[in-house]
């Protein structure tokens, strides 16, 4: 297991090394390395605790798929669990294999794989410039060739930790992307995004956090929902739209997927998004936003419930946007 070192309420797992602020780029794994001793902090606050992935080295993801960002790994509770692994055993660098609010840019289309030639470059926002290796169409799950992940750096205090990806321009195409974690009061946490298009040619994708949301290290099953906070259309008062949802009424089929998709109006009545409700214990993640999804997809499989708010990302040349979603983690005992 990994040394655990504690400074005030920020408790650090090595091997990774944080002292105020770090690039990560000159970090090495070793071949010997155990399977847990990837890089990681635990920030308690109000009896939370709190596991947050880095990146760097030996990360516990670092697939072509997802932003290779920090992430919410696991936060705990009075012996409550939220989030962690949804898929036993753990097979790090896989596409999909990752946990909590990680999140992608361009899951069916990257920037610019089409105009990519053969051997080429192309731009995956989070994990860098890859290389096209055939005629094939774009797909996440492919393990594509690295040509240049810029560098990571991470900066945290008390109850935050924010990594930074600066990735150099080639051929017209790059970017500065950072991802923020803060946590807050009774289980409450905020990411905030920064996207700026340092290149000289457009920015035209999308992004949606994942939101592997676990109840307990549970598998799903009967009473599990996502409930669509976000109405289909907005009306006067007293009429309201029923939220929309997304129900298990048994137990969810080994490594079976379910997927449907919810469109959403360019205006919504309020922030919250979207609701993720266990059945068993009654425990609710609620996640609300400052950005306007155009869509939520929601996405199930063994023991992770899944609400995805697609946001829209169009950036000229030095153009930048940023946007936060909060997170309200709910245990059982809290209840109303």
């Amino acid at each position: 297991m990994p040394t655990l070192f504690k400074l005030g309420s920020l408790r650090i797992l090595f091997p990774l090394l944080l002292v105020g602020f770090i690039p990560l780029g000159s970090l090495s794994a070793s071949p010997e390395a155990e399977e847990d001793s990837w890089p990681r902090l635990k920030i308690e606050r109000d009896g939370w605790e709190f596991v947050i992935a880095l990146p760097g080295a030996n990360a516990y993801y670092h697939g072509r798929r997802f932003a290779h960002s920090a992430f919410v790994y696991e936060a705990t509770d009075q012996g409550f669990v939220f989030f962690g692994t949804w898929r036993d055993p753990h097979k790090r660098g896989t596409s999909d294999d990752v946990t909590g609010d990680a999140g992608e840019f361009g899951i069916r289309q990257t920037v610019n794989f089409e105009t990519a030639p053969i051997g080429g470059e192309f731009l995956k926002i989070g994990v860098g410039h890859l290389r096209r290796p055939c005629e094939k169409p774009y797909s996440f799950s492919i393990d594509y060739e690295m040509v240049e992940a810029g560098q990571w750096t991470v900066e945290h205090g008390d109850y935050w930790v924010e990594t930074r990806q600066q990735v150099p321009v080639r051929d017209g195409w790059g970017y500065n992307y950072s991802k923020r974690i803060e946590i807050e009061d009774r289980g409450t946490f905020r990411t905030t995004y920064h996207l700026k298009n340092t290149g000289s040619k457009s920015i035209s994708t999308d992004f949606y956090a994942h939101n592997f949301v676990v109840f307990n290290r549970e598998k799903v099953s009967t009473g599990d929902t996502v409930v669509i906070l976000a109405d289909a259309v907005p009306l006067r008062e007293p009429a309201v739209i029923e939220p929309r949802r997304f129900r298990f009424n048994g137990p969810a089929q080994l490594n079976r997927g379910y997927h449907t998709v919810f469109p959403l109006p360019e205006k919504l009545s309020g922030e919250g998004i979207v609701r993720v409700e266990h059945g068993a214990s009654g425990a609710t993640v609620t996640i609300s936003s400052t950005a306007v999804p155009y869509k939520i997809e929601v996405y199930a499989i063994d023991k992770a419930l899944c609400p995805e708010p697609f946001v829209q990302v169009e950036l000229a040349p030095g153009e930048s946007m940023s946007w936060s979603d909060t997170y309200v983690l709910t245990p059982p005992q809290r209840q109303p």
